[in-house]
């Protein structure tokens, strides 16, 4: 009986870490608008990981045999997760990306910054340099 009770929790925690995951997903796709190919990808790889999570949860606690109590605890873990949790964990996570979002383009505009610096100081007065070269050289 102990060994289903721990199948059980182990299948309630793996509904809820699946459901962390799919909150990392709806945070970064409400972060910033994706194209329909992108979101597709995105569904496959959480739904891939999804599988392989529950497939490990099988087969390293179970001996590979299906269990539908622990189908069971998966669906009470991502309800519970669904109807508490994530309204705590959901924004936490937007706001991350967020912030994410807006140190990549503060790097960006720096970097584009020192690109039109190297550019005007660096790149056009040997551009220069080497047209003088070329015109001197071609009137020899």
């Amino acid at each position: 009986m102990h060994h289903e009770i721990r199948l059980f929790l182990l299948g309630t925690a793996t509904g809820v870490l699946l459901s962390v995951f799919y909150d990392l997903f709806r945070a970064l796709r409400r972060s910033k608008k994706h194209p329909d190919w992108a979101v597709a990808f995105e569904d496959l790889f959480f739904w891939l990981t999804a599988a392989g999570c529950i497939f490990i949860l099988f087969q390293k606690f179970n001996k590979g045999v299906l269990r539908l109590y622990v189908f069971l605890g998966c669906m009470i873990g991502i309800f519970c997760y669904f109807q508490t949790i994530t309204k705590l964990v959901f924004p936490v996570f937007l706001m991350i990306f967020k912030i994410i979002q807006g140190i990549l383009y503060k790097c960006c505009l720096i970097f584009e910054i020192i690109r039109k610096i190297f550019k005007n100081f660096v790149i056009l007065p040997l551009k220069n340099i080497w047209e003088k070269i070329r015109i001197i050289y071609n009137n020899i």
